[in-house]
């Protein structure tokens, strides 16, 4: 099984024995926002109140699975049930709370940059950059 790689924003997930790499590309970001109707930002929010809803915390936990079996081809992984991932996520060692820490180091590491829209490290410039017009 393939490591995290934290310099691309990847987490690591045991569930039922098995490890995920939990791969926030910008394919599952937007599937995340998409499927919980919420922006990253209220979602790491109420992640860190504590008030991240199971579905909603499932969620993120399997878009960013589905995005790691994508990129490594696993076709089992990039198919993975919402439904299992949060029933698996509520009896893994430390359960909700214990997932909630990880969505919450996943989406801040996603909404603080430095990082590409495929989840590489960019390597920073120290110079800003103005938007191109229309952006």
């Amino acid at each position: 099984m393939t490591r995290a790689n934290k310099t691309r924003g990847e987490s690591g997930i045991v569930l039922d024995g098995v490890s995920y790499v939990l791969r926030p590309s910008f394919e599952a970001l937007e599937a995340i926002e998409d499927e919980t109707g919420k922006g990253l930002g209220r979602l790491l929010a109420e992640a860190t109140r504590g008030d991240l809803t199971v579905k909603a915390t499932a969620t993120v936990i399997t878009e960013c699975i589905r995005a790691q079996g994508r990129a490594t081809g696993d076709d089992g992984m990039a198919k993975v049930n919402t439904d299992k991932i949060g029933k698996l996520m509520m009896t893994m060692d430390g359960g909700y709370v214990a997932a909630l820490g990880i969505i919450i180091d996943l989406i801040s590491t996603a909404l603080t940059g430095g990082y590409s829209v495929e989840g590489e490290v960019v390597a920073p410039t120290g110079t800003a950059k103005k938007a191109p017009a229309g952006a």
